[in-house]
């Protein structure tokens, strides 16, 4: 019986480890250049610049699975062009590493173990409003990256974003965009 007792404990403070693991976040930044085409019954037309502005909060639901909630905007120029904002959800995979680093502590001592790259992949839901046909798209994306950590708290960012969009009346978008940027761990 009691060495029963000492395996239900054993497991418990396992799972309570990996739980309190798995509360933490990170927050993302991120800018870069984007290629926009899009296609209606009428007309198509695509617009490339330097101006994708990303910002994300990723939390970790298992070690090398995150859970993101993000918003983006797509600028033609800082004055006078055109703009479209909206929101991201989904997850990120980490194949080959965790998606956080491991921390061991007790009283007296604390070790930190972090992959220096952890390379991802992520699936997501977007929504775009654009500004000047002022009409609403939605669709899915997939984006390959890679974050590299700088030290304990922070880390630069790379990624490559493919998002196949629907809009109104048959209408068609795909978005590409290219980022760089910073993610800070709390």
């Amino acid at each position: 019986m009691q060495l029963k007792q000492l395996n239900i404990q054993s497991i418990l403070l396992i799972l309570l480890l990996c739980v309190s693991n798995a509360h933490a976040g990170k927050f993302d930044v991120a800018a870069g250049y984007f290629d926009f085409s899009a296609t209606t019954k009428q007309k198509s037309g695509s617009v490339n610049a330097f101006g994708s502005w990303h910002i994300a909060y990723r939390h970790q639901i298992l070690s090398s699975f995150e859970a993101k909630v993000g918003y983006s905007i797509l600028m033609t120029g800082i004055i006078g062009g055109d703009a479209s904002y909206g929101v991201d959800i989904g997850f990120n995979w980490f194949p080959l590493t965790h998606s956080q680093s491991l921390t061991t502590k007790t009283d007296r001592v604390q070790f930190d173990s972090t992959q220096v790259w952890r390379p991802f992949i992520g699936l997501s839901f977007h929504q775009r409003q654009f500004q000047a046909v002022q009409s609403s798209y939605g669709g899915f994306g997939g984006e390959l990256g890679v974050e590299r950590s700088i030290n304990s708290r922070l880390s630069g960012r790379l990624s490559a974003r493919y998002i196949n969009l629907s809009g109104p009346s048959s209408a068609t978008a795909t978005e590409l965009d290219f980022l760089t940027g910073l993610t800070f761990h709390f």
